[in-house]
This record gives structure tokens, C-alpha cells and sequence, in this order.
């Protein structure tokens, strides 16, 4: 959970696939970005029938779920490193637009 108390979905994804566990995730929503269909990932409409015949997918065929589950691991798990460096970066940019702005104000 968030410091709100919401459910960081985005990281529940990448935890989830960092294991080996392939998505189902509704179509067109913002986690379901980067997943395709049966190659990393089972896709579903934002509805009960959609959403079980999705997880009847990913269970139907064990050979099948492993494969998208190491294709959910190889595409959309990101290493600890990858996650911390982006935060260096985010901060380093904010650092310099607030140093540019401050010595603009002199």
C-alpha cells in the first residue's frame, strides 16, 4: 500500500511477475500497458464473465501459464538497482530545475 493506503498496483504487477506469476489484468487499464495477450500476460474486460474466462485461460494449460509467466518475468519484473537508479535520477532532475530557478530569482 501507498502512504494513502491504495494499492500500488503497478508494483504488485512487477512483484507478481518477478516470481514467475503471469498477470490478468483488465484491458486498457495503466498496469496492463506493457502486457500482451498470452505472451507475458491474459488480458480481460472490466467485467466478472471477461475476467473469469481470463483466469480459465491462464489456468487451463500449465505448460502455457509457465511460458507467459517467465515472459512476465522477463519483461515486466524490473531489478531493484533499475528502480533505485530511476529514483536517482528523478531526484537529480528536480535538484538542478529548483537550483536553475533559484539562481534565475538573483
Amino acid at each position: 500500500r501507498t502512504s494513502t493506503g491504495k494499492v500500488d498496483r503497478m508494483r504488485l504487477l512487477r512483484e507478481a511477475a518477478a516470481v514467475g506469476c503471469p498477470p490478468v489484468l483488465v484491458e486498457g487499464s495503466n498496469a496492463a500497458e506493457s502486457v500482451r495477450e498470452g505472451d507475458n500476460g491474459f488480458l480481460c474486460q472490466d467485467d466478472p464473465r471477461s475476467i473469469a474466462d481470463a483466469m480459465a485461460r491462464a489456468f487451463a494449460d500449465d505448460e502455457r501459464r509457465l511460458q507467459v509467466g517467465r515472459r512476465a518475468q522477463a519483461t515486466l519484473a524490473r531489478p531493484w538497482e533499475e528502480i533505485v537508479g530511476g529514483i536517482y535520477d528523478k531526484y537529480c532532475e528536480i535538484i538542478e530545475e529548483f537550483a536553475g530557478k533559484k539562481e534565475a530569482r538573483r
